[in-house]
């Protein structure tokens, strides 16, 4: 699964990333954020929803939403009751996420993830991460909810799939991570239908990524600052091990 991200990075960086979208980058993503959890606002890139402009408007643009999904015709709205996460696997056939899969994707993005180890009682984070340290962008879904007043609530979910080796010792499901040359299809739904939607959320490679243990800071949503990314002395070595194996087990 994912239950927490950060995203800190330059407004550049994010823009090669989507370059083809204008936005004020730097108001959206402000000096960066390192413990991203559900419920809190994300920034996000979206088209915009069938019928609500003209084709020729319905280009991709960035947005502001609350993470946990909202299907437009759900009553209940509280935050226990908003998934986080979606399996790829399922997602174009359940009812709370087929809406979305069909014509509301997103593409949300990260400069890293936080997998959680769990040692008897204690639930040790790690941190996921690209080696250059550059953003990239997780595959989801999002929905525009009418609350009984009028007001309207922007969402989103992240979708999962299975872990690939950099992770799978820790659980069995990650983000799905998309690669620029699959930014466009995701997004737009005309362009690519649900079932071959699906068959894009494979694992991401473990070429070029790397991951270490964080402080246990990072289990409160309260905590936040470049810290809570920082390695931990004693898993250092742990981790290197770790790798070690990995790569050269491929």
């Amino acid at each position: 699964m994912c239950g927490r991200y950060a995203l800190k990075c330059s407004p550049e960086e994010l823009a090669k990333l989507f370059p083809e979208i204008s936005g004020p980058l730097d108001r959206l993503i402000g000096n960066g954020r390192y413990n991203i959890a559900p419920s809190q606002p994300v920034v996000a890139v979206r088209t915009s929803e069938p019928g609500m402009c003209a084709p020729e408007l319905n280009a991709p643009e960035w947005d502001v939403f609350e993470w946990g999904l909202v299907p437009s015709w759900i009553r209940d709205a509280r935050p226990e009751h908003r998934p986080i996460n979606a399996r790829s696997e399922e997602a174009a056939g359940k009812p709370y996420f087929r809406g979305a899969m069909r014509h509301r994707r997103c593409l949300i993005p990260a400069t890293g993830f936080y997998e959680w180890e769990r040692r008897g009682p204690q639930r040790q984070p790690y941190f996921f991460y690209r080696e250059d340290r550059q953003p990239f962008a997780m595959a989801g879904l999002w929905e525009n909810w009418l609350a009984p007043d009028g007001s309207e609530l922007l969402s989103c979910a992240i979708l999962t799939t299975q872990a690939n080796g950099l992770l799978s010792d820790l659980h069995h499901r990650m983000p799905v991570i998309l690669p620029p040359e699959r930014h466009a299809a995701w997004l737009f739904p005309e362009r690519l239908k649900p079932r071959e939607a699906t068959q894009l959320c494979q694992p991401a490679s473990t070429a070029g990524w790397t991951r270490h243990a964080v402080s246990t800071r990072v289990n409160s949503a309260r905590e936040e600052g470049p810290e809570l990314i920082e390695p931990t002395e004693a898993t250092i070595a742990r981790e290197l091990d770790f790798l070690d194996q990995l790569f050269n087990d491929n």
